[in-house]
């Protein structure tokens, strides 16, 4: 059966990655319960669910690169004695469904060009879906291959990351040699990776990410000078942590994180635009995720790469 799936997504993916192309992503993340600086008797703790799918289309003539990717995130938050609230204890979900297209389009042996859009349908799924679930991000770059080693790169990113909807200037690099990888799209991502054998089964590195979120809902607050009729969240934090990375099989790598989240900062919108804003203490978080890769060492164009 493993030979089977193989044969199938190598025939499906064609040669568009010189290692790896992770086509599925299943992950778990928890920041515990930490006090809101508003309050030290309000507090705050979160649970993330996600999971992720993508499926390559390869042109003819090796060129251009077709990613669709499909993502559900779950993110549940509590909040224990935060005044806004009347319960002593309320729990909230929040739901994140997205398609994203990626169109990577190798211009010759030393520039790409990477295009995305990324609609998204993000709510609390408790009211009737209007045009204010739906988000729109999307991306643009070009990277240059200095060398076999490193490739660097620009462009413009529109993106939630902050809260809210933003259009941001991105730099890309990426730094492949011998053990070491460094990934980095800023202001979004670095990640480091040190491989601790020369197969690379096991890796140890560093990765740091600043992330958002904004969210249409429907439900009712108490006072904080805004009107009960809560219809939009944002929030904005900054992780940073270790990151070890394992093999598990040919196309199953295992993922642990953890660090310290920072800057977390929520703000609830009532209908009016009024808002009420809550930063919450620094805390750690843990990450765990599973990876499921294909495997192609006979490629030479890496364009998946340029993108998480």
């Amino acid at each position: 059966m493993k030979k089977l799936v193989t044969l199938f997504l190598m025939l499906s993916f064609g040669k568009i990655d010189g290692q790896d192309f992770r086509f599925a992503e299943v992950g778990y993340t928890l920041f515990p319960q930490t006090e809101l600086k508003e309050d030290a008797n309000s507090k705050t703790s979160y649970q993330e669910f996600g999971i992720q799918f993508k499926l390559p289309i390869q042109t003819k003539n090796k060129k251009i690169l077709l990613v669709n990717s499909l993502q559900y995130d779950l993110l549940q938050a509590t909040l224990f004695e935060v005044p806004f609230f009347s319960e002593l204890k309320t729990q909230k979900n929040f739901h994140k469904i997205a398609y994203a297209l990626m169109a990577v389009h190798r211009l010759n042996e030393n520039w790409t060009i990477l295009a995305r859009a990324k609609p998204t349908l993000v709510s609390d799924l408790n009211h009737d879906l209007n045009g204010k679930d739906f988000i729109f991000q999307g991306t643009l770059l070009a990277s240059h291959k200095i060398n076999s080693k490193l490739k660097l790169g620009a462009g413009i990113v529109y993106t939630t990351q902050t809260g809210e909807p933003l259009l941001l200037p991105a730099i890309q690099l990426s730094y492949n040699h011998n053990r070491h990888l460094l990934k980095m799209i800023l202001p979004s991502h670095i990640n480091y990776l040190y491989s601790l054998d020369e197969e690379g089964k096991y890796k140890l590195g560093l990765k740091a990410k600043f992330s958002g979120g904004n969210y249409a809902v429907n439900f009712n607050g108490n006072d904080k000078g805004i009107s009960k009729s809560i219809n939009r969240v944002v929030y904005s934090r900054g992780n940073a942590g270790l990151l070890y990375n394992m093999k598990l099989t040919e196309m199953l790598r295992l993922e642990l994180q953890g660090g310290i989240s920072m800057l977390r900062k929520y703000r609830f919108v009532d209908i009016e635009n009024s808002t009420a804003t809550f930063d919450a203490k620094n805390s750690g978080y843990f990450t765990t995720s599973l990876h499921f890769n294909i495997v192609n060492q006979k490629v030479e164009n890496r364009p998946a790469k340029l993108v998480e």
